[in-house]
């Protein structure tokens, strides 16, 4: 059974009404947030990851949100499209594939050394004669394409195994975990059952890094002939498990069930109160989190994270 065929079988035992499905709980007591009780997940619409699903992030989709700030920040796009007076360099191409076949083909942004690429260069040197796309000053601009040229060159790296530079996060959505499996979860409180979201695929030294939740089974139902569970995911703690040296740092991360998430019930997503930094074998717990409450089984249902910001080897 899909967890939309769940939903709407539990919608009908319990009554929660068309939308429900999850419900997240503040940090003080468990008190509820100020909106419906219960909400639907609704499909997220961030960057795409062709391989989200193993815990990897594709260069193709790191590459998007250079290719963003190239066609809608500085209009790049005016020359550089297969059909501009740049067709032999079309990285700002409208299709994806073409922008970052161009981006590789014309080496746009050096993987080793970012802060030197030709994409940082040709934004403020004034090649087109156009200053708002090619002589640009401002700091905050050129901050955001060195941030995404960096998240690219991450990717890439890890891709290939190389190691150079580490690994930096930012933007939501950038990095999906790998998609775990709901264990089978006490129903004791004060005996939660150990739920780890490993961090897989960042680099070659991230090890077996991860988070790790606290997961009760708060309550079970017969749905069709399964056994369904009122799941809470509580107390969330970095494992830093490198197979080196150094130090990892997470801030906000929102959670994902069966490729779906709570746009609106987002207990772990302020990066400010939910960060945690972890040096090798620490197991820091985020300190401003509270709770996030979702139906599911144990045998059907998969939960990954989006993550806000992060840094690692």
């Amino acid at each position: 059974m899909t967890i939309w065929g769940l939903r709407k079988s539990l919608n009908r035992i319990v009554g929660l009404g068309a939308g429900a499905l999850a419900l997240a709980l503040g940090g003080c007591g468990l008190q509820k947030q100020s909106h419906p009780d219960i909400i639907s997940f609704d499909t997220r619409t961030s960057v795409s990851t062709a391989d989200g699903s193993n815990g990897t992030l594709s260069g193709k989709a790191a590459f998007q949100a250079l290719q963003t700030d190239m066609r809608t920040t500085v209009n790049c796009n005016q020359c550089h499209t297969s059909g501009g007076i740049r067709s032999s360099d079309p990285f700002a191409d409208p299709s994806v594939d073409v922008g970052y076949s161009a981006a590789k083909i014309n080496a746009i942004v050096d993987f080793n050394n970012v802060s030197g690429s030709k994409v940082l260069t040709f934004l403020q040197n004034n090649h087109c004669g156009i200053t708002t796309i090619c002589g640009v000053q401002d700091g905050t601009i050129i901050k955001k394409f060195l941030t995404d040229a960096q998240t690219w060159a991450n990717a890439e790296n890890s891709a290939s195994g190389s190691t150079s530079g580490g690994v930096t996060i930012t933007g939501l959505g950038t990095y999906v975990t790998v998609a775990a499996q709901i264990p089978a979860a006490s129903g004791d409180p004060t005996r939660p059952t150990a739920f780890q979201v490993p961090l897989t695929g960042l680099s070659s030294k991230i090890g077996a890094s991860g988070i790790t939740f606290n997961l009760t089974c708060l309550t079970k139902k017969v749905v069709n002939g399964i056994w369904v569970c009122l799941y809470s995911m509580s107390n969330p703690v970095l494992n830093n498990r490198l197979t080196q040296q150094g130090t990892i740092v997470l801030a906000g991360f929102d959670l994902a069930l069966d490729g779906t998430y709570d746009s609106v019930n987002r207990p772990f997503a302020d990066t400010t109160l939910n960060k945690a930094t972890a040096t090798l074998n620490q197991n820091i717990a985020f300190p401003g989190s509270g709770a996030l409450l979702f139906w599911g089984n144990p045998t059907g249902n998969l939960v990954k994270l989006y993550i806000q910001q992060l840094t690692a080897p």
